[in-house]
């Protein structure tokens, strides 16, 4: 059995102050806290950063990876540069979505572009839309990612939650 630790017994006798003298519905039982899990240390938020309700994908950070500098995967956060193309999948299947998607990156890719706008839309009411939460896994997966540098969410200006900035490597000479 779990020990408690000194912070779910203060939690404990908080919730019981609370919900002293409160009596549940009809129908319905007591309701007793649940012990937290361990959690980690909160990331703080940095000046200029803006958070996102609901994460997109874990790999969509903006740090760094795959031959991206600092400066442009700031550049590319921040929404300073210049979208090439843009790609709405609103009311498309999932099916449909992941091979527009496919066609998309690859397109981009050859005709040179660098930095595109994938606009997966929010997903309803509660903002946890499939292609919103399908898009970064598969700019993940082959072939798309020998193609993708990195990828970010997008500024406000530019769709916000629903869209996203895709930095797509350079074409070498040597592969034309």
């Amino acid at each position: 059995m779990k020990k408690s630790s000194d912070s779910d017994i203060t939690e404990n006798k908080i919730w019981d102050l609370a919900t002293k003298g409160v009596k549940p519905m009809a129908g319905r039982k007591k309701a007793t806290p649940v012990a937290a899990p361990a959690s980690k240390p909160k990331a703080r938020k940095k000046a200029g950063e803006f958070l996102l309700s609901t994460p997109i994908a874990p790999k969509t950070d903006p740090r760094p990876r795959g031959g991206v500098d600092r400066r442009t995967a700031q550049k590319l956060k921040r929404g300073q540069m210049a979208i090439d193309a843009r790609l709405d999948l609103h009311g498309l299947t999932q099916a449909q979505a992941h091979e527009r998607l496919r066609q998309f990156i690859l397109h981009a890719y050859r005709a040179g572009h660098r930095c595109v706008l994938v606009i997966t839309g929010k997903g309803g009411i509660e903002g946890k839309g499939v292609l919103r939460r399908m898009v970064p896994q598969w700019l993940e997966e082959a072939p798309l990612a020998k193609t993708v540098l990195s990828v970010t969410a997008a500024r406000p200006k530019d769709g916000g939650e629903g869209a996203l900035y895709v930095y797509v490597r350079r074409r070498r000479t040597s592969e034309m």
